[in-house]
């Protein structure tokens, strides 16, 4: 039977001989447009993103270093004002001023029944009860008011605070002297009693009596009694000059008698007495009493404690 044709199938090389040339169709050879084309864009593409990864990295670069910081603000230094000084204050405690009286009473008239506040703050007095007497100005022992015993002169309301420091002082003299009758020569109302009697005391001093500024602890004719005393041995017809002192911080009165000093005790229950202002009375149970006998003048108060060189300079 004769043997089926041979098929021929491409040589398989040799080891170690060359592979050989495949033929390409001409076209091929001689280049493909559009090929060409698109490999001329991938590159335009490729430079593209070069140069935008390059501007990319040349701003975060400039955005990283920070720009040196503004020059600070010169500061500009405000004129300097000169401080004054303030005028230095007197303590509280400081002694007032003698021209700082409250009121003063001269009697320095020869008539009527009204009695002008020398001071100008309208503390005007008037005379109640009978008439009154007066010494004229032309005596030589001075003015003043004479009371009978029923008589007295009153200003309208308190000329001072009597649960603050104080003074009151005044020139008396006493015609008549009664057993057991207290003579008061100035005080202050309050509800019961007076809220300080400047007065003299018929019981001291072996019956001859002494003079006494005298406080109450309360507004009550059963409270304690606080005396101030002067020296005993009081004459009638004798003008004296007294001056009675409240002092709150130190707590204590105090009495003078003709510019010396006397006495000074403890006090401490200050209490305000706002009634009447009464020169020639006191004031016992919500009543009038304690009258004085005899002559008065140059009524004085001070809303504050006098000193010791005050006191005499006033008693002059």
């Amino acid at each position: 039977m004769p043997e089926p044709a041979q098929t021929s199938s491409p040589a398989t090389p040799r080891p170690g001989a060359a592979a050989p040339a495949v033929a390409m169709p001409k076209a091929d050879r001689k280049g493909n447009p559009a090929i060409l084309i698109a490999a001329i864009g991938g590159v335009a593409v490729i430079l593209a993103i070069i140069a935008a990864v390059l501007v990319l990295r040349k701003g975060s670069s400039t955005a990283a270093t920070p720009l040196p910081p503004p020059p600070a603000p010169v500061a500009v230094a405000a004129p300097v004002t000169p401080v004054q000084p303030s005028p230095s204050k007197p303590a509280t405690t400081a002694p007032g001023s003698l021209d700082q009286c409250r009121a003063i009473w001269t009697f320095n008239q020869d008539s009527g029944n009204t009695v002008i506040d020398s001071t100008g703050n309208g503390n005007n007095a008037t005379v109640t009860g009978s008439q009154p007497g007066w010494i004229k100005a032309s005596n030589p022992d001075g003015a003043g008011l004479v009371l009978d015993g029923s008589n007295c002169a009153e200003a309208p309301a308190a000329v001072v605070n009597t649960a603050q420091s104080f003074t009151v002082a005044a020139r008396v003299r006493m015609d008549k002297m009664e057993a057991k009758k207290y003579q008061t020569f100035v005080s202050i109302d309050g509800k019961e009693i007076s809220g300080f009697y400047l007065q003299f005391n018929p019981y001291a001093g072996g019956g001859t009596g002494r003079f006494e500024f005298d406080r109450m602890e309360s507004d009550s004719k059963g409270g304690t009694k606080v005396a101030a005393k002067a020296k005993p041995a009081v004459s009638t017809n004798t003008w004296y000059h007294l001056t009675g002192v409240y002092d709150a911080d130190a707590q204590s009165i105090s009495i003078y008698l003709d510019g010396k000093f006397q006495d000074t005790v403890p006090y401490i229950n200050g209490w305000q007495a706002t009634g009447k202002t009464a020169i020639g009375r006191g004031w016992i149970s919500g009543h009038t009493g304690n009258f004085l006998t005899g002559a008065i003048r140059d009524v004085r108060f001070y809303p504050f404690a006098l000193t010791a060189d005050q006191v005499k300079k006033i008693s002059k």
